[in-house]
């Protein structure tokens, strides 16, 4: 899925007019100029932005009659790319009811400060980019909103039992209303009774491809890793009917019953663009979706082990690494399969970078606030309780822990702070920074 942006270079009755970086004009009188000049700016355009965009084609305006014929074209856009090479009223396009990026040239701002300077304090959806990387962020945000709205969350092991993991449940209704996600509650016998239905040789494949691509099998036995692979298959299944991208699953519950605990099949699920939570933890969850719908990659979320205000490095443990944290394009980090807490089933060790930038946050229960914090990555070790153990140094970890706002906190690769409070702001949820 990606957010389909519409160009819309405005030129302008004074066509021929074009603004240069030293803030001197140049003028190009020239009709066939003028056209070679406004495909130079846009081919600049396109080769420039970085961002997971599907670029429309794009249409020049002269004056108002041609933005009266273009908002046809805008029934197919997400959003509006308004470049504007030259001025001309442009207020008919608010009546279109899309975000608009408004740009300039680089480093340029005059033109799009003339069009939308006082609007965009009036307005919500207005964006004056200065550069083609503010582009590239309202880009992102604009599809991480999109995807929001568009995620359907299976919910395995709701409606609950008497004592149940879901009791820090968020309000699904104030989701929906905030975020525009929905919900699919799925008991877990209907996970059980889907297990005997998977195809045993499919499962068996899948297993010793899973094998052949680990670096080494510690203590799974092969049934143990077909346990899994039919656990994948069967959620993935479900995922597929109820027409749900995301899940949180009361693994606690699911165990207990003597099943195979579900955390190498949550691995691949991430992997694969699957935003998974365990413990039915949705608070989590979302905070997941959030990071890793602008990282476009997936999120670790674990436990918060260790917090050391000497050295101000933060531990965070859990057994669901993704082996693509550095983004679904990118080669998967080598893995080793381990057990479960030292027991039974199967989970994986994964090697992540050492050095390598990442943000951590969570969003609180209400969703009224998101905590947020960059660290880097100094340590990664396979450990027993929960698999694996990332420290990341921190700028206070002591201020972090007075301010934390539940036990799991999700962490994606890169620096996207700004990124997140700027969403979070546009869904009316406080960032704090620490």
């Amino acid at each position: 899925m990606e957010i389909k942006v519409k160009p819309i270079i405005v030129l302008g009755r004074r066509e021929g007019w074009f603004c240069r970086s030293d803030g001197s004009v140049e003028f190009v009188a020239d009709g066939e100029a003028v056209a070679l000049k406004v495909a130079e700016l846009s081919k600049e355009l396109r080769e420039k932005l970085q961002s997971r965009s599907a670029l429309l084609e794009d249409t020049i305006v002269r004056n108002e009659n041609d933005l009266a014929e273009l908002k046809r074209d805008s029934l197919k856009a997400d959003a509006l790319l308004v470049y504007l090479i030259g001025v001309m009223p442009v207020q008919s396009l608010f009546q279109w009811g899309l975000p608009i990026v408004a740009f300039s040239g680089q480093h340029r701002p005059m033109l799009a400060l003339y069009a939308f300077g006082v609007e965009r304090h009036s307005r919500a959806g207005i964006t004056i980019a200065l550069d083609f990387q503010d582009i590239d962020e309202e880009i992102r945000l604009l599809d991480a909103r999109k995807k929001l709205q568009k995620t359907r969350i299976a919910l395995f092991g709701f409606p609950p039992p008497i004592f149940s993991r879901w009791h820090h449940l968020p309000d699904l209704e104030l989701a929906r209303e905030k975020l525009g996600v929905e919900f699919s509650p799925v008991e877990i016998r209907e996970l059980v009774a889907q297990l005997p239905m998977i195809d045993e040789g499919k499962a068996q494949t899948l297993a010793q491809r899973w094998v052949q691509e680990a670096e080494d099998v510690v203590e799974p036995s092969t049934s143990d890793v077909t346990d899994a692979a039919r656990l994948f298959l069967a959620l993935s299944d479900i995922l597929a009917h109820r027409k749900a991208n995301a899940m949180a699953i009361n693994c606690v519950e699911l165990t207990a019953l003597e099943l195979p605990p579900p955390c190498y099949a949550m691995t691949r699920l991430r992997d694969e663009g699957i935003h998974a939570a365990c413990e039915a933890d949705v608070s989590a969850l979302l905070t997941m979706m959030m990071l890793g719908y602008v990282a476009d990659g997936p999120a670790f979320m674990g436990n918060i082990v260790g917090a050391n205000p000497q050295s101000n490095v933060l531990m965070i443990s859990h057994c669901v690494v993704p082996t693509r944290m550095a983004g679904f394009s990118q080669p998967p980090r080598p893995y080793t399969l381990r057990n479960y807490h030292g027991g039974h089933g199967v989970t994986a060790h994964v090697e992540l970078d050492m050095g390598q930038e990442v943000t951590i946050a969570r969003l609180a229960r209400n969703m009224d606030k998101i905590m947020l914090l960059r660290g880097e990555l100094v340590d990664c070790r396979d450990t027993t309780t929960c698999r694996t153990t990332i420290s990341a140094r921190v700028n206070d970890v002591r201020s972090f822990v007075r301010c934390a706002l539940g036990n799991h906190h999700a962490v994606v690769y890169g620096n996207h702070v700004g990124e997140i409070k700027a969403l979070s702001d546009a869904l009316g949820i406080s960032a704090v920074e620490l």
